[in-house]
Parts: structure tokens; C-alpha cells; sequence
């Protein structure tokens, strides 16, 4: 998202369309997808026309009906190795009316969204596929903050933001039957967004001063982000001794361009990547342990001045888990991970050089247990439970400055304890819990004291 208050990364999509959400936690299995993850990864997979079809040759047609949001799938398979997918969602809301009956000027909106996919397999026994697609998806935001971390509008004040997202991906699979050592997959991607503003009259308290011309350039400059992607990644399973592995490794190289626009100080520029990464699952008996390495290099040049500058990080981590074979567990990690600079922290200022020569680090230690029980108060029944301990260090940090002196923070220290526990009947009745106790503080080298919150 780059501008952390713009957020022009957000996801509209509809959940029909997924076989699969998988939530990576922590750091050590997000070295696999990127770099300066602190928290983890969702990763979806989006569902094919066998899915729908049931992996025999046919059509298949749904929907959700019609409304003020639908949803409709076309899925054919014309023979057992070609498929295609087509989905069409509309969502449409007219003017709002507030208590009184008076109508909200610009709340009405239309945000069509479709998706076109398609897979061909071939091979002497079908180890090869070729899969594409193409998704363009419009979000239409009307009368909210700018700030989108701040709701209640503030300096900036309102506006209307529609965003549209245009995304295409070709991916080539090679899996032979003959050896676990090869299961390769090789992405290309390409997404382009764009986001047009407006500003919403009455909603900023500097209009009618002398600094709002400036403040209205800077809220309705629109932007518009590139990126291209291709991911080469092999996943081979092997044994060594009492380890059965699963190992992962790849090369993903990147390019991003944004659009120049100095009005809404958003410099426009080229960000070019290149990384290497190995995840390695390994499992023993009760125990897992993987280790995980990534190494990025990076070069962040401006559009039309302030230069090109050029950064490179490893980063890597280590987690352990250990099962009892009565349903407990205990686990841990160990990591570190570098945030490389941004085309945001472009500028001619020292404080926009020295960004960009700076690469954002944190290190995150990770301790925790769980308990897993089928059968345990009724037959048919099932009990979770899940504790974890999370201690993360967050040093040279150039994406925020003090809320408070406005000066870069030195670092900032989180700690937290998350509580899970989730139980379910084999009729489908459930029930989850969760809770987190979470404490931070940010070390401003221009004050006193550390500031602190919970």
C-alpha cells in the first residue's frame, strides 16, 4: 500500500470463489511470499471449473439470485483436461437516508466485479498444466476519510475514492509421477490499480484557509500502481534419516511503478527486486522443525530526479514444534526480517536519503502451547485450545515517525499474550473464544520517556 494512510491494496472479492484461505503465522512462513512481514500471511487459492463441475466434462451455472448484491458463476469442462470459470458480482446501493429522511448526497454507488479462468492439462499422464487468469474488481468509496487509518476524517477530510483493480496471471505446473524431488510451478502476474479522488466540500477544517489549495491537490491526486511479478518455486519431499522433508525453493523477481505525482507528495518512481528463498518442513517422530532463509536485493529509482538507490538483505528464522501424542504441544520461533526502502521514501531532503539507504529490521520470538481433543466431553466432539507469547523488536524504522515529536523512533518493543480455544459438536453447533493482551512502547530519541500503550 506504500502511503500507509492511502491503503489502496484492499481485497473485494467474493468468498464463493475460494477452495482455500490458509493463514500462515508469524514470520517464518512468510519468507516464502515476501519480505518484512512481521505478522504473517493469508493466502487464498481461487477455485477451478472442475471444482464446480465435479471433475467430469459439463456446465455448471449458479447463483445467488438477484438483490442489492449477486453472484454468478459459469464453470465449463469441456473434456477431463481443459476448464473454464466465469464469475460476474454486482453489488449496487442507492442513496443513503439519514434519520430525519433527508437524502446523503453521494452514497449511492455500482461495483461490478468479474473473474475469467482457465486451465488446460496435458502429458503422457498429466503432469503438466497451464493456468490463466484475469480479474477486475472496482471498490467505490463514497464520503470517507482519506486517512483511512484515521475514520474520523481529520485534516484531510472526505472523500469519494473509486478504485479499480485489474489483475492477470499465467502459471505453468510441472509434477511428475516418477519422483518427489519436482513439483515446479512458474507465475507470472500482472496487476495494475488505479484510484481516483474527490474531495467531499465542508469536510476539512483548513477549507477557507490559505493552506487549502494545497490540501486539495494533495486529496485528489490520483494514483496508480503497476507491479509485475514472476515467481519460480519448487517444492521437493525427500527423507534423510529419521526427517521427512518438504523443502521449498525459489527465485521471485518484481517490478513496481507508480505514477509521479509530487502534488500528494507521492514521488513516483520504479522499485525492481530480485529474491531467493528456502523454507525447509522437517518432521521427525513428534517433532517439526524449519528453518527458513531469504535473501532480497533491491533497486528504488525516481521517476525523474532524487536518483536510484540500491539495498540488499538476509534475513532468515527457525521454529520448533513437538507433539505429545496425547493431544499437547509445545512450540516456538525465532526470527529476523528486513523491510527494504520504498518508493514512498524517495525525496531530495537528507531525511529522504537517509530512508533510503536504511532497511526497517525486526526480530520476533515466539513461545506457546496447544492442546488438540476429539471425544472429550461427548462422542463426536472436538476441543482446541491455544496459547502463544509473542515478543517483537522493531529498530531503524523509517515508515512512521513519533506521534508525539513528529522525530523517527529509535524502535518499538510489542509484547502480548494470545488466548484461543474453540469447541464444536459433531450436529455443527460451535463456540470460539479468543483474546489478545497486547502492550507496546515507542522509544522517541526526541523525548524523555518512552510513550507506551496497551
Amino acid at each position: 500500500s506504500e502511503e500507509l494512510y492511502r491503503m489502496g491494496t484492499q481485497l473485494f472479492t467474493d468468498p464463493y470463489l475460494y477452495r482455500s484461505v490458509e493463514v500462515l503465522r508469524g514470520t517464518i512462513g512468510s519468507f516464502e511470499y515476501g519480505s518484512g512481514i512481521v505478522g504473517g500471511v493469508v493466502k487464498l487459492e481461487t477455485k477451478n471449473a472442475s471444482d464446480f463441475t465435479g471433475g467430469v466434462p459439463g456446465v455448471h451455472l449458479g447463483s445467488n439470485g438477484n438483490g442489492f448484491t449477486s453472484s454468478s458463476i459459469f464453470a465449463w469442462q469441456p473434456t477431463e483436461r481443459a476448464e473454464f470459470l466465469l464469475n460476474y458480482t454486482w453489488r449496487q446501493q442507492d442513496d443513503y437516508e439519514d434519520g430525519n429522511g433527508a437524502t446523503i448526497g453521494n452514497s449511492a454507488f455500482e461495483t461490478p466485479s468479474w473473474l475469467l479462468k482457465g486451465r488446460y492439462t496435458f502429458g503422457d499422464l498429466d503432469e503438466h498444466s497451464v493456468t490463466v487468469s484475469y480479474s477486475h474488481t472496482t471498490a467505490d468509496d463514497q464520503d470517507v476519510p482519506y486517512d483511512q487509518f484515521n475514520t474520523l476524517g481529520g485534516t484531510f477530510g472526505n472523500v469519494d475514492r473509486y478504485t479499480d483493480t485489474r489483475q492477470a496471471s499465467v502459471e505453468y505446473r510441472w509434477d511428475p509421477l516418477g519422483t518427489d524431488l519436482i513439483d515446479l510451478t512458474a507465475n507470472l502476474s500482472y496487476a495494475d490499480q488505479k484510484i481516483d479522488y474527490t474531495y467531499v466540500p465542508g469536510s476539512s477544517p483548513l477549507e477557507g484557509t490559505a493552506d487549502f489549495p494545497f490540501l486539495l491537490a494533495t486529496v485528489e491526486a490520483n494514483q496508480r500502481y503497476e507491479t509485475t511479478k514472476l515467481t519460480v518455486k519448487n517444492t521437493a519431499r525427500f527423507q534423510t534419516g529419521l526427517f521427512a522433508h518438504q523443502l521449498r525453493t525459489g527465485v521471485e523477481l518484481t517490478n513496481r511503478k507508480r505514477a509521479d505525482n509530487e502534488a500528494a507528495s507521492a514521488p513516483g518512481g520504479e522499485d525492481d527486486r530480485v529474491a531467493v528463498f528456502a523454507v525447509n518442513e522437517m518432521r521427525a517422530g513428534g517433532w517439526t522443525v524449519m528453518p527458513a532463509l531469504r535473501y532480497e536485493t533491491s533497486r528504488v529509482k525516481r521517476a525523474t530526479t532524487h536518483g536510484s538507490f540500491e539495498n540488499d538483505a538476509l534475513m532468515g528464522g527457525l521454529a520448533l514444534a513437538y507433539e505429545f501424542g496425547n493431544g499437547f504441544a509445545v512450540f516456538g520461533s525465532l526470527a529476523y526480517t528486513q523491510g527494504l526502502p520504498i518508493i514512498d521514501d524517495l525525496g531530495s531532503s537528507a531525511a529522504a536519503i537517509a530512508k533510503m539507504n536504511t532497511t526497517e529490521k525486526a526480530r520476533t520470538l515466539e513461545v506457546g502451547t496447544s492442546y488438540t481433543g476429539f471425544d472429550v466431553i461427548v462422542p463426536g466432539d472436538d476441543l482446541v485450545v491455544r496459547a502463544n507469547y509473542y515478543e517483537t523488536r522493531m529498530s531503524d524504522i523509517t515508515s512512521y515517525t513519533s506521534p508525539v515529536s513528529g522525530a523517527l523512533l529509535d524502535r518499538v518493543d510489542t509484547h502480548g499474550i494470545e488466548l484461543e480455544a474453540s469447541y464444536g459438536l459433531q450436529n455443527g453447533l460451535y463456540a470460539d473464544l479468543n483474546s489478545h493482551i497486547g502492550e507496546g512502547t515507542e522509544v522517541d530519541p526526541a523525548t524523555p520517556r518512552p510513550r507506551r500503550w496497551g
